[in-house]
């Protein structure tokens, strides 16, 4: 419960500070708390493109290198796994 609630309180927190409402830094947002947010950001991009499929690959790797700090790295990988995208040197 108390993650749930954690990830409620973060979900529009961002990797560098600048979200909010206390402005948390990658080193202190929770793992359910990124996977949220880096899975929101996703959708919103997938939305964008109009569900394009060829452009996946190429999202995914933007995804790489925007979330590639703490828990958001752990997600940003597990996400292109999911979708078959190779992560070498990461």
């Amino acid at each position: 419960m108390v993650l749930i609630g954690l990830s409620l309180e973060q979900h529009h927190e961002k990797p560098d500070g600048t979200g909010f409402p206390k402005k948390l830094r990658h080193s202190t947002i929770t793992l359910l708390s990124a996977i949220q947010i880096v899975a929101e950001d996703f959708i919103e991009n997938l939305i964008t493109t109009n569900f394009d499929h060829r452009v996946h690959d190429e999202l995914l790797r933007k995804f790489l290198l925007r979330y590639y700090q703490g828990n958001f790295r752990k997600a940003a990988m597990s996400l292109c796994k999911m979708f078959g995208v190779e992560v070498p040197g990461f």
